[in-house]
This record gives C-alpha cells, structure tokens and sequence, in this order.
C-alpha cells in the first residue's frame, strides 16, 4: 500500500515538473520573440533619420536587455531541469558552503565541450 502510494505520488510529481517545464519553455519563446521584435525596433531606431524615433533608441536598448535577461533566467532553469537538481537546493547549498564540484559536457557537431565550476567559502 506505501509503495502505490509513494508511485502516485511520484508520477504526479513527475506531472507537475513537466507543466512546470512546459510553462518555461512557453516563456522562453515568448521572450525570444520579443527580443526579436526589439532588436527589430532598435534597428530601426538606430538608422531612423527622425530624431524623435533616435532618441527612443537608448529606452529600446534597456527593454532589450530586461528581455535578454528574462531569457536567460528562463534558459538556466531549464537547464537545472535538465541536469536533475533544484535552483533553490543548490543555493541553499551554497549559502551552507556545501556545494560541490560540478561538470557539464556537450557535443555541437563535431566539437565536444567541458565545463566545470567549483565554489567555496572560506573560512577568514
């Protein structure tokens, strides 16, 4: 009886990580797009010989960035999905000094890259 209800409770987990993962990846593309329509603006506003419309080039840029960084928190939460560990656990970990060593490899084509990042906090 603990083990089909433990396995229930584990599938529904599993559910709810994969909507949760699904409402990310929407984000995500929803962001792409509007960092696509703001560089498209920012273009524009940079080769505009309208002054009004070159001045908004600087707000545009701003808004760009804000996106960019939206896109990169999304980008980073699908990735600790994807290595199986929690954002929220990892910082706790490193706020106890308990985190550890970690590697990533990946392959684009024939090229093959490794990343690795360790951190501590010292004891001074």
């Amino acid at each position: 009886a603990a083990l089909k209800t433990h396995e229930q409770y584990s599938q529904l987990h599993q559910q709810n990580l994969d909507r949760q993962d699904g409402v990310i990846r929407q984000h995500k593309e929803e962001v792409i797009s509007s960092v696509n329509r703001l560089r498209q603006q920012l273009h524009d506003a940079v080769a505009s010989s309208n002054p009004v419309t070159s001045s908004r080039a600087g707000a545009i840029e701003t808004q760009l960035r804000q996106q960019i960084g939206e896109f990169s928190q999304a980008q980073e939460a699908i990735e600790y999905r994807r290595a199986g560990s929690d954002p929220a656990k990892q910082i706790r970990n490193a706020q106890a000094g308990t985190s550890r060593a970690t590697r990533h490899e990946m392959r684009c084509g024939k090229m093959h890259f490794e990343v690795g990042a360790a951190c501590w906090q010292g004891g001074k």
